[in-house]
């Protein structure tokens, strides 16, 4: 943050093109941990829930309903997490990606001349 505002970007700017993919990452990854603490919550102290519904099964050997359980709690999960992704590729295009130059400079090598 200092390198951009000593080459003169104001306050906005750094906080959209440096604080804001940072954030976005930490909410990424906070989604995925809540969710998995909320379905291992469920399925330890909840009386209605996915995840009870899974243990209740469980203990009845219904393993349709504990496969079918499961397959859902992914599902869910991967619905937050291409959500996530999408809101990422919306707000800053420009994560992940590497300047034209620095792309270039990795991709191509020094190559000898045949002799």
């Amino acid at each position: 943050m200092n390198a951009a505002w000593s080459l003169g970007a104001n306050f906005r700017q750094v906080v959209w093109h440096v604080v804001l993919p940072e954030i976005l990452t930490g909410l990424h990854i906070a989604a995925g941990f809540g969710w998995t603490t909320l379905a291992a919550a469920e399925m330890v102290a909840a009386i209605t829930g996915l995840g009870q519904t899974v243990l209740n099964a469980s203990r009845f050997l219904r393993t349709d309903v504990v496969g079918m359980g499961i397959v859902l709690i992914g599902a869910i999960a991967s619905i937050f997490d291409f959500g996530m992704r999408a809101l990422e590729r919306r707000l800053v295009p420009w994560k992940g990606h590497w300047s034209a130059l620095g792309s270039y400079a990795m991709r191509s090598r020094p190559r000898r001349l045949a002799e």
